[in-house]
């Protein structure tokens, strides 16, 4: 009888699957190497821009969070997320973005996120958020459309 075993590397982000004799089935679930998020905050004419860049997981996720309530407060209009540069995206991520949004949406205000075709595009796809979240995607000319289309 075979018995999977998870364990986690401490602080690495990296968990492996193991069976009953140590071999390894499955190894990350995020980007080898350290955590590494960035963000940068600017205003335009009718928004707040906060460009992400880097990950955007359990280890990262409360900085976004204290950015986005930063510009809540202090700023008004719409509220753009800027994830072109963002390399990973996982359920705090998600629940981060879908907790800006409600928030936003409350206030009679919008949330953009832009997003390219990638790994981060498809996570937010596959939680069924594109059009909660009103993702969308730049294109050469600074045109804005809806993924996949």
């Amino acid at each position: 009888m075979m018995r999977d075993q998870v364990r986690a590397g401490p602080g690495s982000g990296q968990v492996e699957a193991l069976d009953d004799e140590g071999t390894t089935l499955l190894r990350a679930l995020r980007p080898r190497g350290p955590v590494h998020l960035a963000l940068n905050t600017r205003s335009a004419p009718e928004a707040t821009i906060i460009e992400v860049a880097g990950e955007l997981d359990v280890l990262t996720a409360s900085k976004l969070g204290a950015a986005i309530d930063h510009v809540v407060r202090r700023h008004d209009g719409e509220v753009i997320l800027d994830l072109r540069e963002t390399s990973f995206v996982d359920s705090a991520g998600l629940h981060v973005l879908l907790t800006a949004q409600r928030r936003l949406s409350r206030q009679q205000r919008a949330l953009t996120v832009v997003c390219d075709p990638g790994p981060v595009e498809r996570a937010i796809a596959r939680a069924r958020l594109l059009d909660a979240l009103g993702v969308v995607s730049f294109l050469e000319h600074g045109a804005v459309q809806t993924p996949g289309a």
